[in-house]
């Protein structure tokens, strides 16, 4: 998949249900920040390291063996 910008960037950020967040580490994920400034919901892993987001609810870890 290529990259997406602009506008039609932004129309997918408004438009989708939920964004999943794969990656196996992220340290100041721009991706998170651009799905929380659009009212989005993130669905990511524990080891993603976003832990600072989940205590303040901001989103929702997925958990599997």
């Amino acid at each position: 998949m290529k990259p997406i910008y602009g506008k039609k960037k932004l129309e997918y950020l408004k438009n989708a249900d939920f964004f999943f967040l794969t990656s196996w580490y992220e340290c100041n994920s721009n991706f998170a920040a651009e799905v929380f400034s659009s009212g989005g919901c993130l669905l990511t892993l524990k080891s993603c390291n976003l832990n600072y987001m989940k205590q303040h609810n901001a989103l929702k870890i997925l958990s599997f063996k």
